[in-house]
C-alpha cells in the first residue's frame, strides 16, 4: 500500500479524501524538468516533500546508485545515456513514514514503492514478470503529460521497444501495491449510555455525545443508588462520556493504533477506564498530564473515554489518526477522522443553607386573660381566677350543653366509657362548657394544662363524672371521677389544615351536686420549625440565608433568589439586604434586581431576585440576610387589624441555578436546577402586662378616703393599687 496514494481513475483511496493522506506536506512541492543534452541535475527531496517529474517517463531509465535514485536520458538518440537527474538519499529516505511522493504522468507515487520495485528488478525480476503484459493503471491529471501507463506498456511490447523505463517501473509499482493494500474507512462519534435517574424527574436514556461534568443529573444533585445494604452506595450520576471507534476494513485490515492529534483546551483523557488512575492525558490548568499526540493501542480501544472543563457545555472537537495494516500484505495506511462531541447543558444544583435554627412557633397562646373571648355555655359555671379558667357544672342540662359542643350526649356516653362494666351516662346531669374557634395548619399541636378535682369521693364514689375536650367533633376525655384527681397535660396534633372547633367540658354523671371542677391553665398551639425567625413586633424580619452556585465564573448560568410565601403586609427591603455586599462606589440595581413580585389574591406575595452578578463579585457564595418590614403584621394579627388566619409566616426560600443554551443540546430536562427550605417567621402579638392589680368601687359619696381618687362621676370612685 502507498503512503498516501491517490489514483482518481482506480479511486485507491486512502482516508477520507486522496489529498488528505499525503503526510509531510508542510515541505515545499517541486517540479522537476528533464536535463538538457550532457547536464547532471542533483535534487535533494525531504520527508513529506511532493516531486512532479514534467517529463516523458518513456525517456527515462530508472538506476539504483548506492543512496541514490538516478534517471538516465538518451537526448540525442545513439543509444547511450548523456544527462542525468540525481534524487540524492532517496533510497534511504524512501523508507519508513512520510516518504517523499513523485508525480509521474499525474500520477502520485510513493518513493518506497518506486524504490522497492526497483530493488526487485536489480534482483533479477523482469518488468514484464513484474506487470504483466498491460497492466498498468489508467491516467490521472495534474501533469502535462496524461499517457496511460497501460497503454505505454502494450505499444512497447507490441513494437520490442526499450525496456526499464520509468514509465515501465511505475506502472509495474502501481500493480504490485495493488495486489492487498491496506484500505478501509475509519470514523468516531462520541455516546452516553446507560444514563439513569434515581429522583423523579431526571435524565434516564442513552445519548450521541456528553454532558456537563459527566453528570447528567446533576440538577438534582448526586443520587445514591443502592438500597442494599450489603452493597456500598454508588453515585449513580457519573455518565462518562466514550469515543465509539468505527473501523470498516476493505477485507481483513485491523487498527493497530490510534493517535489522538488534536482536543481543545480543560478536557482528560481516559483510557482503559474513567479513574484517576487511567488519566492518559490533560491539559486542565494545574493538573496537565502527557503531550499530544496521544497513541492508543487498537486492543484498548473499547474504554476511552473524554471528560470536556469543569462546569462547561462547550463542545469538543477532536481529531485522530488511525494506523492500520493489512496482516497479508504488510502494507500500512493512516486514516485522519475529525468529529465534534455535543457536550448538554446541565445546571448545577444550588447549595443552601440558612443559619436559622430550630424552634417552636406559637399560634395561639391562651392564658385565659380574658374568657369572654370564648363562646361560653352556662356563664355561671366559668369563672377566672389567678390567671386560669374555671369551670363547675351549675345545674344547665347536659343535653344542652352537647347541642352547644356539636355532638350528643349518646356520643359522649360512649366516649366517657372507661370499660368499668358499667355504661356511662350523662343525660339526667349538668355541664358547662367554652368553645372557640381558630385557622390551623397540619402538623400543629395543642398543649392544653389542666387540673381535674373529682367530688365523688364523698359521695361514694358512684358516678363518673368527666372532662371533655372536643375538636370539630371528635370527642377526647382528659379526666375522670373514676380515676381521682388529674394534673396534667393534653397535647393534640392536627392531621389537616383549616378552621378547627375547640371544645372544653365537664359533665356532672348521675347526679347534679356532687360537681366536678376543670381549671385550665393554658391552651396553646404551637408548630415546629426546622428554620425559626422569631421577632417582636413590629421590628425588621431577617431571613439568613447562604447560598452557594458551583458554575459563577463563565455567565454560563442565570443565578436566582426565590421567595415564596411573604405577607402581602411585608415590604422587601433590597438595601437593608445586600447594600453592604457591593463593591466600594456600585449601585445596587447593577448587582440585584427584582424579577418579578407576584402579589396573590391568597395573602402572599412570590418575590423572584436575580442576584447573578453579586454572586460573581462574591465568587460563587452569597451570605446575606433577607430583609422585610412587616410593619403592624404578627402572627395573630394582620397589619389592618384583622385577625391572622394563617399564623406564623412560611416562607419558602429557592436558590435557582437556569442554564443559559448557546449551542446544541442533547435534552432540556437538566437546564434548570433548585434547592428550597422553609423558614418560619413567628412576631407574636404585644399584649400589656398589669401586675399586682386590685380594682375597688365604692359607691356611697363622702366614704372615699384619702387613697381613694374621685373620678368625673361624682357617685362614683375608682382605686388602684400597683405592685
Amino acid at each position: 500500500m502507498t503512503d498516501g496514494l491517490t489514483n482518481t481513475g482506480k479511486e485507491i483511496v486512502s482516508g477520507e479524501e486522496g489529498k488528505d493522506l499525503l503526510v509531510g506536506q508542510a515541505a515545499s512541492a517541486l517540479e522537476v524538468t528533464a536535463p538538457a543534452g550532457g547536464e547532471t541535475k542533483t535534487i535533494s527531496l525531504e520527508k513529506g516533500q511532493t516531486a512532479t517529474l514534467s517529463f516523458d517517463a518513456t525517456a527515462a531509465t530508472p538506476v539504483i546508485e548506492g543512496n541514490d535514485f538516478v534517471l538516465t536520458f538518451d537526448s540525442n538518440g545513439d543509444g547511450s545515456a548523456d544527462s542525468r537527474i540525481v534524487f540524492q538519499n532517496l533510497v534511504e529516505n524512501a523508507q519508513g513514514a512520510d516518504a517523499p511522493v513523485l508525480v509521474i504522468g499525474g500520477i502520485e507515487l510513493s518513493s518506497s514503492l518506486l524504490i522497492g520495485q526497483a530493488q526487485a528488478l536489480a534482483e533479477g525480476e523482469t518488468l514484464e514478470t513484474a506487470a504483466g503484459a498491460g497492466a498498468g493503471p489508467q491516467g490521472g491529471g495534474g501533469s502535462v503529460y496524461n499517457d496511460d501507463f497501460g497503454d505505454i506498456l502494450d505499444g512497447l511490447n507490441a513494437q520490442n521497444g526499450l525496456d526499464g523505463t520509468l514509465a515501465e517501473l511505475a506502472a509495474a509499482a502501481l500493480v504490485n501495491d495493488d495486489l492487498d493494500p491496506a484500505e478501509g474507512t475509519f470514523s468516531f462519534t462520541f455516546a452516553t449510555t446507560d444514563v439513569v435517574s434515581f429522583i423523579k424527574g431526571g435524565v434516564e436514556g442513552s445519548f450521541v455525545g456528553g454532558f456537563e461534568d459527566w453528570q447528567a443529573n446533576q440538577h438534582l444533585g448526586d443520587a445514591k443508588a443502592t438500597d442494599d445494604p450489603s452493597t456500598p452506595d454508588v453515585d449513580e450520576s457519573t455518565s462518562p462520556m466514550q469515543i465509539v471507534f468505527t473501523f470498516t476494513p476493505a477485507d481483513n485490515e485491523v487498527v493497530d493504533s490510534v493517535d489522538v492529534t488534536a482536543l481543545p483546551e480543560g478536557v482528560t483523557l481516559y483510557v482503559g477506564g474513567f479513574e484517576a488512575g487511567n488519566i492518559v492525558f490533560s491539559n486542565v490548568p494545574g493538573n496537565e498530564v502527557g503531550t499530544l499526540p496521544i497513541n492508543i493501542l487498537g486492543s484498548d480501544l473499547d474504554e476511552v473515554y473524554l471528560k470536556g472543563a469543569e462546569h462547561s457545555d462547550v463542545d469538543l472537537p477532536v481529531t485522530v489518526i488511525a494506523n492500520i495494516s493489512d496482516p497479508d500484505s504488510g502494507e500500512t495506511a493512516s486514516l485522519t477522522f475529525s468529529a465534534t462531541a455535543i457536550i448538554d447543558a446541565a445546571a448545577d444544583k444550588p447549595v443552601l443553607n440558612t443559619s436559622a435554627g430550630s424552634g417552636e412557633a406559637v399560634v395561639l397562646n391562651e392564658g385565659f386573660d380574658n374568657v369572654l373571648n370564648w363562646d361560653v355555655f352556662d356563664a355561671g359555671g366559668v369563672s377566672r381566677q389567678n390567671g386560669d379558667v374555671s369551670l363547675t357544672p351549675d345545674n344547665s342540662t347536659a343535653s344542652a350543653a352537647a347541642i352547644f359542643l356539636g355532638v350528643t350526649v349518646a356520643d359522649l356516653n360512649a366516649a366517657a366509657e372507661n370499660n368499668t362494666g358499667s355504661s356511662e351516662n350523662f343525660s339526667n346531669s349538668d355541664a358547662t362548657a367554652i368553645q372557640q374557634s381558630v385557622f390551623v395548619t397540619e402538623g400543629q399541636k395543642l398543649t392544653l394544662d389542666f387540673n381535674f378535682i373529682s367530688t365523688e369521693g364523698g359521695f361514694g364514689g358512684v358516678f363518673n363524672d368527666t372532662a371533655f375536650l372536643v375538636i370539630n367533633g371528635e370527642i377526647i376525655p382528659l379526666a375522670q371521677a373514676a380515676s381521682g384527681s388529674v394534673d396534667g397535660i393534653y397535647e393534640y396534633t392536627f392531621t389537616s389544615s383549616g378552621e378547627a372547633t375547640i371544645g372544653i367540658a365537664i359533665f356532672n354523671e348521675g347526679d347534679t351536686f356532687a360537681d366536678p371542677r376543670l381549671i385550665v391553665e393554658s391552651l396553646k398551639i404551637t408548630q415546629d420549625a426546622e428554620h425559626l425567625v422569631k421577632v417582636n413586633e413590629e421590628e425588621l424580619i431577617k431571613i439568613p440565608v447562604e447560598v452557594t452556585f458551583p458554575d459563577f465564573a463563565d455567565d454560563s448560568e442565570t443565578h436566582l433568589l426565590k421567595l415564596d410565601g411573604v405577607p402581602n403586609d411585608w415590604i422587601l427591603n433590597l438595601e437593608e439586604s445586600f447594600g453592604h455586599l457591593l463593591p466600594s462606589g456600585s449601585t445596587l440595581t447593577d448587582f440585584v434586581s427584582i424579577v418579578s413580585s407576584d402579589v396573590g389574591a391568597d395573602g402572599f406575595t412570590t418575590y423572584v431576585l436575580n442576584i447573578g452578578e453579586l454572586v460573581d463579585a462574591l465568587g460563587g457564595t452569597l451570605n446575606a440576610s433577607v430583609v422585610f418590614d412587616p410593619l403592624d403584621w404578627s402572627t395573630q394579627r394582620l397589619d389592618n387589624g384583622a385577625s391572622n388566619e394563617h399564623g406564623p409566616a412560611e416562607v419558602t426560600v429557592t436558590a435557582i441555578a437556569s442554564e443559559n443554551i448557546t449551542d446544541q443540546d442533547l435534552t432540556d430536562l437538566n437546564d434548570d436546577a433548585e434547592t428550597s427550605l422553609i423558614v418560619t417567621v413567628d412576631v407574636p402579638e404585644d399584649a400589656p402586662i398589669v401586675r399586682n392589680t386590685a380594682i375597688a368601687l365604692d359607691e356611697t359619696d363622702g366614704l372615699q378616703t384619702n387613697a381613694e381618687k374621685r373620678v368625673e362621676n361624682g357617685n362614683h370612685t375608682a382605686r388602684v393599687d400597683a405592685g
